[in-house]
């Protein structure tokens, strides 16, 4: 799955934040700490992938997300989990870059 949003910053700075893995904890509580590989047993397999395009003063950011479960889930089930996750993601990293913006 995947979820695109526009964020009034340049791209450098989005990645800048997206490739600072140890500063995650700071803007996502849902990750404690960067050294964490894998936080959900039910999952056999979690992966993120960031991607910013410009658009002049704005960039839109793209995030995917794809998951493995071990346990046998309904797939509607899934697709409601990772979609509350990605809009999760993606709202903590506008507001990551809206209070770098501020700081």
């Amino acid at each position: 799955m995947s979820k695109t949003v526009e964020v009034d910053a340049d791209a450098e700075v989005i990645m800048s934040i997206v490739s600072d893995f140890e500063a995650y904890p700071q803007w996502n509580p849902e990750i404690k700490g960067s050294w964490i590989l894998a936080r959900y047993d039910h999952f056999s397999k979690q992966e993120q992938r960031f991607s910013v395009v410009p658009i002049g003063a704005t960039s839109l950011l793209t995030v995917d997300l794809e998951v493995e479960t071990k346990l046998s889930i309904p797939g509607p089930m899934v697709k409601k989990a990772i979609g509350e996750t990605l809009d999760h993601l993606a709202n903590s990293l506008v507001a990551r870059v809206q209070w770098l913006a501020g700081a």
